[in-house]
């Protein structure tokens, strides 16, 4: 397990890098990266696949609760769904740069490049948090056995 969240870590790292180096190619500010206003259409849809995932969370605790030590399954599940909430994200990311590349008639991946920066920092930052989660599930499961 402590191979597969250090594998993950890294892919992460490696990911949050790449968003910051086609963010300085592009000529964007890495404070802008970071701090980008969201459209509202955007937000609405990031709250509610927060308000989403919340219930879920709730749910899979219930029923975990049980077998296992609720921190130790709080983390778990946090460990294996921050990297898909982040993958979900950087697809929905891709996808509005994409419409709008297209509506724009743009070629030039110069002018989008700003786009995938901020779609890629969602994965990196998911598959940090998924192996911080996961190496510390596995620790606070080492000792309680």
């Amino acid at each position: 397990m402590k191979t597969a969240s250090l594998g993950f870590g890294v892919a992460g790292l490696v990911a949050l890098v790449a968003s910051a180096g086609i963010a300085t190619w592009a000529g964007m500010p890495l404070l802008a990266l970071l701090f980008e206003g969201l459209p509202s259409s955007q937000l609405f849809l990031d709250i509610l696949a927060i308000a989403l995932l919340a219930v879920a969370l709730v749910g899979l605790l219930r029923l975990k609760r049980r077998r296992g030590s609720s921190r130790s399954t709080f983390l778990g599940v946090v460990g294996w769904l921050a990297p898909l909430l982040g993958l979900l994200k950087t697809v929905l990311d891709e996808l509005t740069v994409r419409q709008a590349a297209d509506a724009g008639h743009v070629t030039r991946f110069f002018v989008v490049a700003p786009g995938v920066a901020q779609g890629i920092l969602p994965l990196g930052l998911g598959l940090i948090v998924g192996a911080l989660a996961m190496l510390l599930n596995g620790t606070i499961t080492a000792k309680a056995a």
